[in-house]
């Protein structure tokens, strides 16, 4: 199974939208262990919806109308469907979340540094690979925290 982590050009996870992270992680999980397959930097951090069908970027990091379009979460879509993710991690989602759990497990996580992230999934990578494994057009959102994997339900 393999994940997306969202964090900052020091990699750690911050407080701050999936979409808007400086970076992503590839892991797999496989034989019991996480594995950094690479990383990618975020092609849409600054990306907040369109304008007249163009995306509009916004250099000083202002959110302005247009946040989360549908546009953006088609792209962030396309770029992890190709790299055969299945799960999307972060400390936070936004607007795009709708879209985001029909194509992925979004998992929200509280830690900041990534090995302590990868602690706390393995504690609850049953529950996820059920949760990725489940035929649905839908994903449940997962919170995975210590000793509980809390499933939250996105309304549409």
């Amino acid at each position: 199974m393999k994940f997306a982590f969202a964090v900052s050009a020091e990699n750690t996870f911050e407080n701050q939208h999936f979409g808007d992270a400086d970076k992503f992680l590839l892991f797999e999980w496989a034989d019991g262990a996480f594995t950094l397959l690479g990383e990618e930097p975020n092609p849409f951090k600054g990306q907040h919806g369109h304008h007249g069908g163009q995306v509009h970027h916004h250099p000083n990091g202002q959110h302005g109308h247009g946040h989360g379009q549908h546009k953006k979460a088609a792209l962030v879509t396309a770029f992890f469907q190709e790299r055969g993710v299945q799960a999307l991690v972060s400390r936070q989602f936004g607007h795009n979340i709708r879209e985001v759990c029909r194509s992925f497990v979004p998992i929200l996580v509280s830690e900041s540094a990534v090995d302590a992230v990868c602690q706390r999934l393995e504690e609850h990578i049953e529950g996820i690979a059920a949760e990725a494994g489940r035929d649905t057009e839908k994903h449940l959102v997962l919170r995975a925290l210590e000793g509980e994997l809390i499933r939250i339900a996105v309304k549409d």
